[in-house]
């Protein structure tokens, strides 16, 4: 039996579709449904965290950098890059 560390691990990586067909079996075995739940519902807690600093950290950059010679390309940049780790 895995550690609840290693299943929910497990599960982001069946989430991206990166797990062999026996690992997502094994997920899938009626007495794990409770154990997945539980693992998806942390991984949601967690990007929905990572989303809320990403924008915290575009908020804090329009603070910071507005009022800059070429800030507006600072910003810019910054948030493309927030952009693309927000669709990964």
């Amino acid at each position: 039996m895995l550690t609840d560390e290693a299943f929910t691990r497990l599960v982001a990586e069946d989430v991206k579709n990166k797990v062999t067909s026996d690992q997502g079996e094994y997920l899938r075995l009626p007495d794990n449904h409770d154990r997945w739940r539980v693992s998806l519902n942390e991984l949601v807690d967690n990007l929905d965290e990572q989303i809320q600093e990403l924008n915290r950290t575009d908020q804090d950059a329009e603070r910071r950098f507005a009022d800059m010679e070429g800030g507006s390309v600072l910003i810019m940049e910054m948030k493309v890059g927030n952009d693309e780790r927000r669709t990964k």
